[in-house]
């Protein structure tokens, strides 16, 4: 993540550092289970909807191979 977002605000009045926690958690324990995977911090944006959408398509890239 940029260092100059480390203090927008987010939802629910939370930094945007506290917002990611979760994400840098989740990418960390992937890492170290040896679970291939790809996180990407996108420089701005808030989690919802309007994000969610625009990220759908590299994810389902990523995840239809193991399915069919």
């Amino acid at each position: 993540m940029p260092s100059g977002n480390r203090n927008v605000a987010g939802s629910a009045g939370k930094p945007l550092t506290d917002q990611i926690g979760g994400t840098q958690r989740l990418d960390s324990a992937l890492t170290r289970a040896g679970i291939e995977h790809t996180t990407n911090y996108l420089d701005r944006g808030l989690h919802g909807w309007s994000m969610f959408s625009g990220q759908l398509a590299p994810a389902w890239a990523a995840i239809r191979p193991a399915l069919y």
